[in-house]
C-alpha cells in the first residue's frame, strides 16, 4: 500500500488536479460533471494512485471500465476540434479580404525583418566562401599605444592595429604556443598576368606555406599550395582564382599545368580556387571579386619582387586557427610572452609593441558599444516596418472581433460554451499566424536568394529568426483578436443579439485610431530619414570644389610589369608629353602617397605623430589650386630636403603657425632612416573628401629623381567626361602593355565616403514606402469599418437632405485628421532623431534646415491618406436610406 500523506503525495494530487481540470475543460459538457465529481472524490480520499489511474481518475480495479469512457471522451474532443477547424476554415474562406490583408501585412513586415536579421547574422557569424569555420579563426595584429596624436583616433591611449612584417610572422610562428594550431599570413600586391596574348591586372596574395591548411580552403581543380612549394629551390607555382580564370583568362580548360607570366616571371598553375574565394578578407558587398585576391603565390617569391616590402615592413594579414576549446581571451593571454620576446629581439622597431588578437568578424569587434550602435541603426528600420505591419493587423483583428460580437452571442445562445468560443478564435488566430509566417519566410527566402550574388558571405535563414517570427505573429494575432472576443463573450447576450452593428465602444474606437496614428507616424519617420540621406547626398554633390570637380585620377603600378626606376622615369615623361599635347588638358601632376612619423629634431619618433606624406611633381599646386599662405611652393630645382606643410602641421610645430624656416624630422617606415627636412612653405588645409572638416597634418615633397613604380597621375581638365573617354587610348599609345585599371573622377573620389548615404537613402526610402503602403491598408480598413458602422447615420443624413459629397467629406476629414495626428507624432520623433544623426555623423543635412523640404513627404502622406479613404468615402455616399432604415 502506498502511504498517504507527505510532500510527494501532495504534489501528485496537485498534478492530478491540473490534469483533471484540463481534460474536463476540453471534454464535452456531458462528461464534465461526472469526471470532475468522481475523480476529485477519489483523490481527496487518499486512495492509492498509480500513474495510469491519474489520467483516468479511477482506482486500479475500475480502470477497464473507465478506459472505455475516456476513449469516448477523447473521440468527442477530437470530433470537436475537427468541427472547430472546419468552422474556422469556412469563416476565413468567407472573409478572403481580411485573410489576404492580414497575411500580406505581416508577410511584408516579416520578409523585411527576417531578411535583414539574416544578413546581419551572416555578416557577424556567417561562413566566408572558401574559409572553414570562421568562428575558430583569430586575427593577429601588431599593436602600438598612441600616447600622442590621439586626434587621429578619436580617443587617447587607443591601440593602433598594424599588419605584421615577415620577420614578425616568423618570430610569432615559432612562439605561438598550443593555443593556435596553425598560423597563416598573406600580403597583397597588384601584378600583371599574361596568358598567351592576354595581359590583365590582378591582385596577388603572397602566402605562407601553412596558408591553405589553416584557412581550410577546398580546391576546384588541381591542388592547392603545400609546405613543399614554399621551400627554397622549389618550382614556381601559383593557384589561380575562379573569377580570374573564368572572366579574364577565358576559362581555359587546360589552365592547370600551364605556365603563365606574372610580373614578368613564369609560374606554373597547380590549381584553381573555388568560386567567390578571395582570401582571408571577403570582398565588399556589390564589389567584384576581381578587385580582391585572385592569385596565391608562395611567400618566398616576394623577396626581390618589385614593390614588395622588405622583411621588416608590415604588410602581412595574419590569421590563426584556434585549437579547441581555446577562446580569444586564451589566445591573447598566450601571446603575451611572444610579444615581450619580440620586443626584446627588435627594440629598434618593436619597443612597447604587443600582439592584438581579434575575432574574425566584421565591424568594430573591439568595442561592444560600437557594435550595439551599429546593430541598432541597421535593425531599427525593418523593425519599424514590422511594427507598422503588426499595428495594421491589430487594427484589422480588433475590427473583426467587435463586428463578430453578435455572431458570438448567437453561438452562445445555441449552447456553445465560452471555452469553445475561445478555442475557435485561438484556432483562427493560429491559422492566420501560420499563413503569415509562411508568407514571410517564403518572401525572406526569395530575397536572400536574390541578394546572395551581391554579398561576399553565405547568406542563410536562421531557425532562430523563424521562431521569433512565428512567436511575434502568433502573439499579435492572438492578442488583437482574442482579447476583444473574450470580453465580448462576457457581455450580455441579450444586448448583443438586439444590436445589428457593433462598434466596440469608445475605447475600441480610440484604440483603432491610435493604431492608425502610430502607423502613419512610423511611416513618416522612415520617409523623413530617407529625405535626410537624400538631401545630404545632393548637398555633397553640390559642394565639390571646382579644382576637384575638374580632375581625373589614374593609378599605375608599373612594377608589376617588371619596370625599374629608369623605365618608370621614361613612362612619366611620355605620359606628361602625351597628355600635355591635348588642348583639353590644363595641367598634369604625378604623386605618390606615403605616411610616416614626424616631429622636431629632438623628437622620439617611436612615439611621434603620424602624418600623410605626398611626394608630388611641381605641377601639383596648379592641378589642385593649392594656395600658399607663407613661404613658397616646391620648384623643380629644390633638393630632397625641401618640404611644404599644411596649416594643420604648421600649428602643431608652432602654435602661431610660423613654420617656414624650421626643420622637421621624418621617418616613413620602421626600418627607414630619419630624414631631416627644411620647411620652405605653408599651404592652406586641403579637403580630400567631403567629411574632411578638419584635415590631418600633411607634408609635400618632390618626387625622387628615380620615379616610383607605383604612382598616380592627376589631370586637370574643364572637359573631364570627354578626356575620360579618350584616356584609355592615350595610355595605350604610351605603352600598350600597361593593363588598364580604369580611372576616377575627382568628384567621385571627393564624395566617395558618402556613397553609403546614397545606399542608405535608397534602403530607408524603400522601407518607408513599404511602411506607408501598409499604413494605407490599415487606414483603408479603419475607414471601411467606420463607414459600415455609420450606415444608419449616413442613411438618415441622406434622407433629411445631405448630399453625397457631404458624406464623402465626413469620411475624408476623419482620415485627414488621423493622418494629421500621425504627422504631428512623426515630427516629434523625426526632429530629435535628425539632430542625433547630425551629432553622430558629420555633414548630415537636416530637413529642418529647409522647412520646404518637408513638403514632398507631407504631400505623399496626404495623397496616400486620401486614396485610402476614397473607396470607403464613395461607399458612404452611395448609401441607400430606404434599405438602411428598413434593416434597422
Amino acid at each position: 500500500m502506498t502511504r498517504v500523506g507527505g510532500r510527494g503525495v501532495r504534489m501528485t494530487r496537485g498534478f492530478a488536479r491540473v490534469l483533471i481540470w484540463f481534460f474536463a475543460w476540453l471534454a464535452p459538457r456531458a462528461l464534465r460533471a461526472r469526471w470532475r465529481e468522481e475523480w476529485l472524490a477519489e483523490i481527496d480520499a487518499g486512495r492509492p494512485v498509480r500513474p495510469a489511474s491519474i489520467l483516468v481518475g479511477a482506482p486500479t480495479d475500475a480502470l477497464a471500465a473507465r478506459a472505455d469512457a475516456v476513449r469516448h471522451g477523447v473521440r468527442a474532443i477530437a470530433a470537436g476540434l475537427r468541427t472547430d477547424f472546419a468552422q474556422t476554415c469556412r469563416g476565413l474562406i468567407r472573409s478572403p479580404r481580411h485573410v489576404l490583408t492580414v497575411v500580406f501585412s505581416l508577410g511584408i513586415g516579416l520578409t523585411l525583418s527576417v531578411s535583414v536579421f539574416s544578413v546581419v547574422n551572416s555578416l557577424l557569424y556567417g561562413d566566408v566562401p572558401g574559409v572553414h569555420d570562421r568562428r575558430s579563426l583569430a586575427r593577429v595584429f601588431i599593436g602600438h599605444a598612441q600616447t600622442v596624436g590621439s586626434e587621429n583616433f578619436g580617443r587617447p591611449g587607443v591601440m593602433s592595429a598594424e599588419t605584421l612584417s615577415v620577420s614578425d610572422f616568423e618570430s610569432l610562428d615559432k612562439d605561438a604556443g598550443p593555443s593556435l594550431s596553425g598560423l597563416a599570413g598573406e600580403g597583397d600586391l597588384r601584378v600583371a598576368v599574361s596568358l598567351s596574348s592576354t595581359t590583365t591586372g590582378a591582385i596577388a596574395s603572397f602566402v605562407t606555406p601553412s596558408y591553405f591548411p589553416v584557412v581550410g580552403t577546398p580546391v576546384l581543380q588541381g591542388r592547392l599550395l603545400t609546405a613543399d612549394d614554399g621551400r627554397p629551390g622549389a618550382p614556381a607555382v601559383v593557384v589561380v582564382g575562379f573569377h580570374l580564370w573564368r572572366d579574364r583568362l577565358g576559362a581555359a580548360a587546360d589552365l592547370v599545368g600551364r605556365s603563365i607570366l606574372i610580373g614578368g616571371k613564369d609560374f606554373t598553375v597547380v590549381g584553381i580556387a573555388p568560386p567567390r574565394f578571395v582570401g582571408i578578407e571577403p570582398s565588399d558587398p556589390a564589389s567584384s571579386p576581381l578587385d580582391f585576391s585572385q592569385l596565391w603565390i608562395p611567400l618566398r617569391h616576394a623577396a626581390g619582387w618589385a614593390g614588395a616590402p622588405g622583411p621588416d615592413r608590415p604588410w602581412l594579414s595574419v590569421v590563426g586557427r584556434m585549437a579547441p576549446p581555446t577562446t580569444i581571451d586564451d589566445v591573447r593571454a598566450s601571446l603575451t610572452v611572444p610579444a615581450a620576446r619580440r620586443a626584446a629581439e627588435r627594440p629598434d622597431i618593436r619597443t612597447s609593441a604587443t600582439y592584438l588578437v581579434r575575432s574574425h568578424g566584421f565591424g568594430p569587434n573591439d568595442s561592444p558599444t560600437d557594435v550595439l550602435i551599429m546593430l541598432a541603426m541597421i535593425l531599427a528600420i525593418p523593425l519599424t516596418v514590422l511594427a507598422v505591419s503588426c499595428a495594421n493587423v491589430a487594427n484589422l483583428q480588433l475590427a473583426r472581433a467587435t463586428t463578430r460580437a453578435r455572431e458570438l452571442a448567437v453561438r452562445m445562445a445555441l449552447g456553445a460554451s465560452r471555452g469553445q468560443i475561445v478555442r475557435l478564435l485561438v484556432l483562427e488566430a493560429a491559422l492566420l499566424a501560420l499563413a503569415s509566417t509562411l508568407a514571410g519566410w517564403l518572401g525572406a527566402a526569395t530575397t536572400i536568394t536574390l541578394a546572395q550574388s551581391y554579398f561576399p558571405l553565405i547568406l542563410t535563414l536562421d531557425h532562430r529568426v523563424l521562431i521569433f517570427a512565428l512567436s511575434l505573429t502568433t502573439g499579435v494575432t492572438l492578442l488583437s483578436g482574442l482579447a476583444p472576443a473574450w470580453l465580448a463573450t462576457r457581455r450580455s447576450m441579450a444586448g448583443d443579439l438586439k444590436r445589428t452593428h457593433q462598434g466596440g465602444g469608445l475605447a475600441h474606437a480610440r484604440l483603432r485610431h491610435g493604431l492608425v496614428v502610430a502607423q502613419v507616424a512610423a511611416s513618416f519617420v522612415l520617409l523623413a530619414g530617407s529625405n535626410v540621406f537624400v538631401r545630404t547626398s545632393y548637398a555633397v554633390q553640390a559642394d565639390v570644389p571646382r579644382a576637384i570637380a575638374e580632375q581625373l585620377v589614374v593609378s599605375f603600378d608599373v612594377g608589376m610589369l617588371g619596370y625599374g626606376p629608369a623605365d618608370a622615369n621614361r613612362l612619366t615623361r611620355d605620359l606628361r608629353t602625351r597628355l600635355g599635347a591635348d588642348a583639353r588638358v590644363d595641367a598634369v601632376s604625378f604623386e605618390r602617397d606615403t605616411s610616416g612619423r614626424y616631429g622636431s629634431p629632438d623628437t622620439d619618433l617611436d612615439n611621434a605623430r603620424f602624418t600623410s606624406v605626398k611626394e608630388v611633381s611641381p605641377d601639383f599646386a596648379a592641378v589642385t589650386d593649392a594656395r600658399v599662405v607663407a613661404g613658397r611652393w616646391l620648384e623643380a630645382t629644390d633638393g630632397p630636403q625641401a618640404v611644404v606643410v599644411n596649416e594643420r602641421m604648421a600649428r602643431q610645430l608652432d602654435p602661431d603657425g610660423r613654420a617656414v624656416g624650421r626643420r622637421v624630422v621624418l621617418r616613413t617606415g620602421a626600418d627607414e632612416p630619419r630624414l631631416t627636412l627644411d620647411i620652405i612653405g605653408v599651404i592652406e588645409n586641403q579637403k580630400r573628401r567631403v567629411d574632411d572638416f578638419q584635415p590631418d597634418a600633411a607634408m609635400y615633397r618632390l618626387l625622387p629623381a628615380a620615379a616610383p613604380t607605383v604612382f598616380d597621375v592627376r589631370i586637370r581638365t574643364r572637359n573631364a567626361a570627354a578626356v575620360a573617354g579618350d584616356l584609355r587610348g592615350i595610355v595605350e599609345s604610351v605603352d600598350a602593355r600597361l593593363p588598364w585599371a580604369g580611372f576616377w573622377f575627382g568628384r567621385d573620389l571627393y564624395a566617395g565616403e558618402f556613397d553609403a548615404f546614397r545606399y542608405a537613402a535608397m534602403a530607408v526610402g524603400g522601407f518607408g514606402v513599404v511602411a506607408l503602403l501598409v499604413a494605407a491598408g490599415g487606414l483603408y480598413a479603419v475607414m471601411a469599418y467606420v463607414v459600415s458602422l455609420r450606415q444608419r447615420e449616413f442613411g438618415i443624413r441622406i434622407a433629411i437632405g445631405a448630399r453625397p459629397e457631404d458624406l464623402t467629406a465626413i469620411v475624408g476629414r476623419l482620415a485627414l485628421r488621423l493622418a494629421g495626428w500621425g504627422l504631428a507624432v512623426g515630427l516629434a520623433i523625426a526632429v530629435p532623431l535628425g539632430f542625433a544623426m547630425r551629432a553622430m555623423i558629420v555633414g548630415v543635412s537636416l530637413s529642418i534646415d529647409d522647412p520646404w523640404s518637408w513638403l514632398p513627404v507631407i504631400a505623399a502622406l496626404a495623397a496616400v491618406t486620401l486614396l485610402a479613404a476614397l473607396v470607403p468615402a464613395r461607399r458612404a455616399a452611395r448609401v441607400d436610406p430606404i434599405r438602411v432604415l428598413r434593416v434597422e
